[in-house]
């Protein structure tokens, strides 16, 4: 278990049961907060209903299933851009990884969205990568406890994303980052 309880992660799934598959970050002790509307998710972030601060990863799937490219609804790559513009407008000195897990997702285009880390569609994989990813921020790896706050980190570095997928596991750079305040 995490000894870092502000630790925060949005989950946007069309799955009406996302929660119950995020025992991972459950067990390390984090904040889940799970959305099944792109919108909801980013109307929730603009009301400053959620501390940016604590939130360190927004995962979300394409978001195009169900009609909801047709009724013309917001997807997945569309939500993270805004919510990248939130935490920018917000001076914060840093922004969350930003995931996508989805069996629909392009790579290439994941990676003009500035997503860290692609998935196809794994729950359990996802959570372990951003487990790994952040706690490796804490200097700490997957199931390792730590009793040291000072070691936590609030800026996470850019530069690879992490793609997996059940035929091919690549790590390719990232576009380089906007200046601050995405470091």
């Amino acid at each position: 278990m995490s000894v870092y309880p502000q630790i925060s992660i949005i989950w946007v799934d069309s799955d009406p049961n996302i929660y119950r598959s995020t025992g991972l970050f459950q067990d390390q002790n984090w904040n889940v907060i799970c959305f099944n509307e792109t919108a909801d998710a980013l109307n929730a972030l603009r009301a400053k209903n959620l501390k940016l601060e604590n939130i360190k990863c927004v995962i979300t799937s394409m978001m195009e299933r169900d009609g909801r490219r047709e009724r013309e609804l917001m997807n997945g790559l569309q939500m993270l851009d805004d919510m990248k513009r939130i935490w920018n407008q917000s001076r914060s000195r840093y922004r969350p990884l930003m995931v996508v897990n989805s069996l629909t997702a392009d790579v290439n285009q994941c990676k003009e969205h500035d997503v860290d880390i692609v998935v196809a569609a794994n729950r359990n994989i996802v959570q372990k990568k951003v487990i790994d990813r952040l706690n490796a921020q804490l200097n700490r790896r997957y199931g390792e406890k730590l009793d040291d706050y000072s070691k936590a980190l609030a800026v996470f570095p850019r530069g690879k994303v992490q793609v997996w997928n059940p035929q091919h596991l690549s790590t390719f750079s990232a576009p380089s980052a906007p200046a601050a305040p995405f470091l």
